[in-house]
């Protein structure tokens, strides 16, 4: 939320407030219907909702390289800790 708020866009504490509350409500509701989603994103997306706001563009391709770089990545180290399971599925202990 430091980012969002003071990085890419300036929030006042009423749209950091409403921000949360939004989040909250997706995250809450999503798990009803067993979606899976990004805290981030969701907040994110809810906290760009302010009216006539100046961007800090370069901020934001910073965060959006880090999600593009996050779910190869994610894979990656995923992929790699289930070779290590299976190699070490007879080892004791």
């Amino acid at each position: 939320m430091r980012a969002l708020g003071r990085g890419v866009v300036e929030i006042e504490p009423p749209q950091g407030m409403a921000s949360e509350s939004a989040s909250a409500a997706v995250i809450l509701s999503s798990t009803d219907f067993v979606y899976t989603l990004s805290t981030t994103h969701v907040v994110t997306g809810s906290g760009l909702g302010k009216t006539s706001i100046e961007v800090r563009w370069h901020i934001a391709r910073r965060m959006v390289t880090a999600w593009l770089l996050t779910l190869p990545a994610a894979g990656v180290v995923g992929t790699l800790a289930h070779g290590v399971a299976q190699a070490s599925a007879g080892w004791p202990g």
